[in-house]
């Protein structure tokens, strides 16, 4: 299953329908990252393969890496992401 760590500027309206649809995702703020640069959501993510939605469009990360350019509203990338299936 995919799991998401959504960052502090996803609306929270946007956070409860997935949850409500049964995605599995977590907020920086419930991971106690809130506050945290970019570039740490982005480690933790990575450590703990998580793919990240993103509402901010001036995410240094995101930017540097062309994943989401000035026209995107929302954004998920995978730091790693593994497709083997679990039991």
């Amino acid at each position: 299953m995919i799991r998401i760590l959504s960052d502090e500027n996803v609306h929270a309206d946007i956070v409860s329908g997935l949850r409500q649809e049964g995605f599995d995702l977590v907020t920086a703020v419930d991971l106690g990252l809130a506050g945290r640069k970019d570039i740490e959501i982005l480690d933790y993510a990575e450590n703990h393969n998580l793919l990240i939605l993103t509402g901010d469009k001036t995410s240094a990360v995101l930017s540097s890496s062309g994943i989401c350019g000035e026209e995107a509203g929302y954004c998920c990338f995978a730091t790693k992401f593994s497709m083997s299936k679990t039991s």
